[in-house]
């Protein structure tokens, strides 16, 4: 896959609808309002599993399967409006904003869809929020923030969850 040239002003910015996230949209606002950006949803679909039954496992009938794929398509269509919804966001904290909605493929993950998403646009920086979960609290749950700041090749900027102390 070919890798877009850098744009000196493209930031590439998670958004997964949170506080937290527009957050960060509105701090990358504040430091490089006029900028182009990207605003990034990675959709992490549901995966039906098998429901257990005693020992033996019960696999979904035929009925299950159109309900899975119905959930599907509207866990796609949710995911398109966040998006839309995070790119109207950066573009009332004065960047200019357009969206886009990826799917996180298997164990890749969000962080690696994040990178890659970088990687595509040509992106000169990504932003991303943190939670500020303590380091253990990171190490059982994972931390996308910190999984970003290891996988790119670009500047990160991490805006936390609590303002820095004055």
């Amino acid at each position: 896959m070919a890798t877009e040239p850098r744009s000196a002003n493209l930031l590439l910015v998670a958004y997964d609808g949170s506080d937290l996230s527009r957050q960060a949209i509105r701090h990358a606002g504040a430091l490089l309002s006029g900028n182009r950006a990207v605003v990034l949803h990675v959709h992490e679909p549901v995966v039906p599993v098998p429901a257990p039954v005693g020992v033996a496992m019960v696999a979904p009938g035929p009925g299950v399967d159109r309900e899975a794929e119905r959930a599907a398509e509207v866990g796609r269509s949710r995911a398109g409006e966040i998006a839309r919804e995070g790119a109207r966001e950066a573009e009332r904290a004065g960047l200019s904003a357009s969206n886009e909605m990826v799917v996180a493929s298997g164990t890749s993950g969000i962080a690696d869809a994040i990178v890659d998403a970088a990687k595509r646009t040509g992106a000169s920086l990504i932003v991303v929020g943190s939670h500020g979960r303590s380091a253990i609290a990171a190490a059982l749950l994972g931390s996308v923030s910190t999984a970003v700041l290891h996988r790119s090749s670009v500047p990160v900027l991490v805006v936390p969850a609590r303002p820095a102390a004055e």
